[in-house]
């Protein structure tokens, strides 16, 4: 996902692995050559992704591909706190949130 994120709001957009990833997990990726050069991130977790869409552009592009819930703030700045989530199986199986994930 961190990846994605970088190849779609590269330059002055602004998505930056060592500011927007913040996730206590990022520090595992230090293993990956593309990640090598990251700090651990060390300040409490909110949501695994945390990014200022200052220039709409990651609204622009969710409007784009059909979520049409992003034209209501796609003129706005807006900061999208994203929570990505994994299971070992299919896509019918359960992941786990915990509340304080949901509260935000």
């Amino acid at each position: 996902v961190v990846s994605f994120l970088r190849a779609l709001l590269p330059g002055s957009v602004g998505f930056d692995s060592s500011v927007n990833w913040t996730s206590r997990l990022r520090g595992r990726a230090r293993d990956c050559p593309t990640f090598e050069d990251l700090t651990p991130y060390e300040q409490p977790e909110i949501s695994d992704i945390t990014f200022c869409d200052k220039e709409g552009k990651l609204s622009e592009w969710l409007c784009s591909h059909g979520y049409k819930p992003a034209e209501r703030w796609a003129s706005k700045s807006v900061t999208y706190y994203i929570e990505v989530k994994t299971t070992i199986r299919d896509a019918p199986t359960p992941f786990i949130i915990s509340t304080a994930q949901m509260e935000h």
